[in-house]
C-alpha cells in the first residue's frame, strides 16, 4: 500500500514484520492516513516497524501518534498484544 501527497507512506513486508515507511512531510493532516495503515497492519496480526528515516519533516503530533497513540490503539483494537 502506498499513498501519495505531501507525506507518502509505503507498507511492505520483510519476513514476519511489516514495515511502514513514511516519507516527505508528516503533519496533522496526514494522521488519518497513518491510522488507516496501522489498522491494515493490525488486522494482519504481524509486528510493525515505523521507519521515519525518509521523512523530511515530522510534526510533534505525528511523533506522538507513532510512539503512543496509533500503534498501541490499532493493535489493542484488533486484540493484539502491544508492547
Amino acid at each position: 500500500m502506498t499513498t501519495h501527497g505531501p507525506g507518502a507512506s509505503t507498507l511492505t513486508r520483510r519476513g514476519e514484520i511489516r514495515m511502514l515507511i513514511l516519507t516527505g512531510e508528516r503533519d496533522l493532516t496526514t494522521i488519518s492516513d497513518l491510522d488507516r495503515d496501522m489498522e491494515h497492519v493490525a488486522a494482519s496480526g504481524t509486528s510493525v516497524v515505523i521507519d521515519l528515516s525518509e521523512a523530511t519533516f515530522i510534526d510533534s503530533q505525528v511523533l506522538s501518534w507513532s510512539c503512543f497513540h496509533g500503534a498501541v490503539n490499532a493493535y489493542d483494537a484488533a486484540g493484539c498484544r502491544s508492547t
